[in-house]
């Protein structure tokens, strides 16, 4: 199954896969797997352990667009007015 679920995780979420658990999320048993896209942007994809089914499919990443770097992507500070 693990294959299984690596497979339906790639065919949501096209890419390489960063990182990847077996986790129990709620009273459920599932693969978490977080998927770097061409773009670079990471998708997490959660799999059912048991069915096989696509639980969730989310993106990850802050509010400029995920790139952790500071900077707001349209060119400005992620600080608001500072001194």
């Amino acid at each position: 199954m693990p294959e299984q679920a690596r497979a339906a995780a790639l065919e949501r979420a096209p890419g390489t896969i960063i990182e990847a658990e077996l986790e129990e999320e709620r009273g459920v048993l599932l693969y978490s797997f977080e998927v770097r896209g061409t773009d670079g942007a990471v998708t997490e994809v959660e799999i059912d352990a048991a069915s096989g089914a696509v639980l969730s499919v989310s993106l990850e990443g802050d509010a400029d667009g995920g790139d952790d770097d500071d900077e707001d992507d349209d060119g400005g500070s992620a600080t608001p007015n500072g001194p």
